[in-house]
């Protein structure tokens, strides 16, 4: 079924593959030079099966032979002293053949009368170097000068004018570098502009329009590769050829759509393509190659294995027949055909793993491993080497891979090197790797294999360790910051505890010695001693009641501090007939103070207030606390006298107050005049 047989011996097993025999040879031995070399062949369309070809050596000459019987043609003796060497091209329609001869010029010979229809004076042009008929039977050729054409019913060649004015006007250098004629019958050549660059030029004959094709998308390869051919196909296609590459871009569209329908990287030089109904071929120095028209896609390579399909260093001429289906491959001295439907093989089976490598180290036994496996992070470089069982040209089958966490269509396919793949320190994570195998005719198999495998990370790259870290750290800050709330709270109560055994204690045992010394002050003849006691223990528990009050943890805030400045103030100035007036902002006064910023605070605000007492001669004050964007402010004024500004410097209470302040990392502003004086303290927030 699949024309192989299989042959066993007793040296094993064989295969005979009749499917490495679909190329027929026919030898070519009336070339009169040995390595002669096919530049162009036509069927005479006279005979429905390919019989005779017209074969155009180089150098050799055109020649007609029939295929069937492997004989050569003899000439008329007119048509064959233009088909000698010196024959440049010819071209073929109907029974009509044109050839063109660098010393002779230009004959027109049909075969059906056996007369010769024009011939031309070689003294009139410049050598002829290529023929080409249009769909409408128009003979068009070109020479170093330019285009020219064989004018219907004078039958006298002549410059194709529109065309060359058009070129004059424009910078292009006249000679054409290659021609060929698309369904359309619109003429593309190959020119070179005034920037001395290839450009193709389109000449639409129905609408008489000159077109460039200047912004074309493959522009990046012609740049390094410039075009060196033309040839239009008959699926609607102009192929463009470059030393590298191969460029399909639609004829149907108009001349000025620049988008090609393909590009294919050959990496050897095209001589030219043969379009068939179910894909391409194309001539290279290397062989023939054959791709799929459905994606404009390379194949398989028929070179050096069959027969001499290909010789080193010479590229064949293809040519395809519409009338028998039929592939023609014309090398050194030979023929090769093949029917394009003998190609319709079965496709590539779906390809095994035969070997895996996992840190260099071969898996004995793959089968155990399934198709998902998990392996630790530091076996993270893996190499798998594939198979399948198409058996015919096996050196030639072709493996492609894509890999990915997860199977996406667009993803691109890599071609594996031979049979192998390899993975290098591949990183943690699920991987998905699908490979699909194409056989030697470029037919990919109806299945892929898919491998699921999995790279676990190390420990310290998991997600329960990153949780289990996460939370330790979390657990020892908030131990850390127990602990410290602790401790505050032992702060706080010891503090509360000095500040109760201050006030129980030594508050008592003051008072106590007051009232004695009050009693002695009465019953003394001189109570002036025990005035001056009293007055002291009077100071000093008014000192020790400050600092019961500073240290008492439950005066923190703002608002306790300005509490206690106003029940001072109360104290010291309603005795002297001076009106208070309060001014406090709520919102300003929700701030925590330490121990030892609220003394300060608190102190500088007494001396304030102690200085108002006894040097302003006031009888108002306004005490005011707010807030700005960034500051609180607390603010007292009066309305007295005033003092000298340069006391500031020399007076100590005054010299405290900005050192308090600096301690609180706040500005101390005191300004004064003869209407009065202010202290503005300015806390930053």
């Amino acid at each position: 079924e699949n024309r192989e047989i299989w042959i066993g011996a007793t040296r094993g097993l064989g295969l005979y593959d009749l499917k490495k025999n679909i190329f027929k040879n026919v030898n070519l031995n009336f070339l009169r030079k040995k390595d002669a070399e096919v530049t162009k062949v036509e069927f005479d369309g006279s005979f429905q099966d390919d019989r005779i070809a017209w074969i155009f050596s180089r150098y050799n000459g055109i020649f007609r032979y029939d295929m069937k019987s492997g004989k050569n043609h003899v000439l008329p003796k007119t048509l064959d002293s233009f088909a000698d060497s010196m024959a440049s091209d010819f071209a073929l329609r109907n029974d009509t053949v044109w050839i063109a001869n660098y010393k002779k010029g230009l004959i027109g010979y049909d075969l059906k009368s056996d007369k010769t229809v024009f011939i031309s004076d070689p003294s009139e042009h410049e050598p002829y170097l290529n023929l080409i008929l249009d769909r409408k039977g128009k003979l068009w050729l070109t020479s170093f000068s330019g285009l020219y054409t064989l004018e219907e019913g004078k039958m006298k060649i002549g410059r194709f004018r529109p065309l060359s004015n058009w070129l004059k006007k424009k910078g292009f250098h006249p000679y054409v570098h290659d021609m060929a004629i698309d369904r359309q019958n619109k003429i593309w050549m190959l020119l070179v502009d005034a920037r001395n660059q290839k450009q193709v030029v389109v000449y639409d004959q129905d609408a008489a329009i000159v077109s460039v094709k200047r912004k074309l998308n493959f522009e990046p390869y012609c740049t390094t590769n410039p075009i060196e051919g033309i040839q239009c196909g008959f699926h609607d296609h102009v192929y463009l050829f470059t030393n590298k590459f191969l460029l399909k871009i639609p004829s149907k569209k108009p001349v000025s759509s620049s988008d090609p329908s393909g590009c294919l990287r050959i990496n050897d030089k095209v001589f030219n393509v043969a379009e068939t109904p179910n894909g391409f071929w194309i001539s290279t120095l290397g062989g023939v190659l054959h791709g799929r028209k459905k994606d404009f896609r390379i194949g398989s390579e028929y070179n050096y294995y069959n027969s001499n399909i290909s010789v080193p260093h010479i590229a064949p001429y293809i040519k395809y027949s519409k009338a028998t289906d039929r592939l023609y491959i014309f090398s050194i001295n030979q023929v090769s055909t093949i029917r394009e439907q003998d190609l319709d093989e079965n496709p590539s089976s779906e390809p095994y793993i035969t070997n895996l490598f996992i840190n260099n180290q071969k898996v004995q036994h793959i089968d155990s491993l399934g198709h998902h496996f998990s392996l630790p992070y530091n076996k993270n470089s893996l190499t798998f080497e594939f198979s399948n069982f198409s058996f015919t040209h096996a050196q030639l089958n072709t493996y492609y891979y894509r890999i990915g966490n997860k199977i996406d269509p667009k993803t691109e396919w890599l071609k594996a090197r031979n049979n192998t793949i390899h993975f290098l320190n591949l990183k943690p994570g699920h991987y998905i790797l699908e490979v699909s195998s194409v056989n030697f005719l470029g037919i990919p198999g109806k299945n892929n294999r898919l491998i699921n495998f999995e790279i676990r990370p190390p420990f310290w790259n998991t997600w329960w360790f990153f949780s289990m870290v996460f939370f330790g750290i979390a657990g020892f800050f908030y131990g850390l910051y127990r602990y410290r709330l602790a401790q505050n709270r032992k702060l706080e109560m010891l503090r509360l505890h000095i500040a109760r055994d201050l006030h129980d204690d030594i508050g008592s045992h003051l008072s106590q010695i007051k009232i004695l010394s009050e009693i002695e002050s009465w019953k003394a003849k001189d109570p002036e001693v025990f005035e001056r006691i009293n007055t002291s223990l009077t100071a000093v528990m008014s000192n020790l009641s400050e600092i019961v009050w500073s240290i008492n943890p439950k005066n923190s805030r703002l608002t306790d501090v300005i509490s206690r400045i106003q029940e001072f103030a109360i104290e010291t100035l309603e005795p002297l007939n001076i009106n208070l007036l309060f001014t406090i902002d709520q919102q300003a006064t929700g701030l925590n103070f330490d121990l030892g910023k609220r003394r300060h605070l608190y102190l500088i605000f007494k001396e304030a207030i102690t200085n108002i007492a006894k040097y302003a001669s006031a009888d108002r004050v306004e005490l005011k606390v707010w807030k700005d964007q960034q500051n609180i402010i607390i603010s007292i004024q009066d309305n007295g006298t005033g003092f000298d500004p340069f006391l500031i410097k020399r007076g100590n209470g005054l010299l405290n107050m900005n050192s308090r302040a600096e301690l609180l990392s706040a500005r101390l502003n005191i300004l004064t005049a003869k209407t009065g004086t202010e202290v503005r303290l300015e806390i930053k927030v």
